[in-house]
């Protein structure tokens, strides 16, 4: 529920903004963990972390599971607990930004080292 929150709110705050949405604007760019990689102001994709502990539900029984099995595209363990998919920036579990299939190397969007950050 939270993160659905947070997901709004930041949807929001994009479409209040209108007018630079997909436009090549040099001042709706950002560098990721500063690498100087820049990309348009749009939503990216995230690699999300999941939690297994012994309170969460069994594979197809949880939604946890199905989350990470659409988020992730690997297989993962049918017989073990899910219980919490992360999005953010624990450092037990951060999510990565995605680009074309694959995880920036230095991918964690929620390092303090972003050198650009104009959303």
């Amino acid at each position: 529920p939270i993160s659905l929150i947070v997901l709004g709110v930041f949807l929001i705050s994009l479409f209040k903004k209108g007018e630079n949405v997909g436009k090549k604007n040099p001042r709706s760019t950002m560098a990721v963990n500063g690498c100087g990689y820049r990309t348009e102001e749009r939503i990216q994709k995230l690699r999300c972390s999941v939690k297994n502990y012994d309170w969460g539900r069994i594979g197809l029984d949880s939604e946890v599971y199905r989350l990470s099995r659409a988020n992730s595209g690997a297989k993962i363990d049918h017989n073990k607990p899910y219980a919490e998919f992360w999005m953010g920036t624990h450092e037990s579990g951060p999510s990565r930004v995605m680009r074309k299939a694959k995880i920036l190397a230095n991918g964690n969007c929620f390092d303090s080292n972003w050198t650009i950050c104009d959303l």
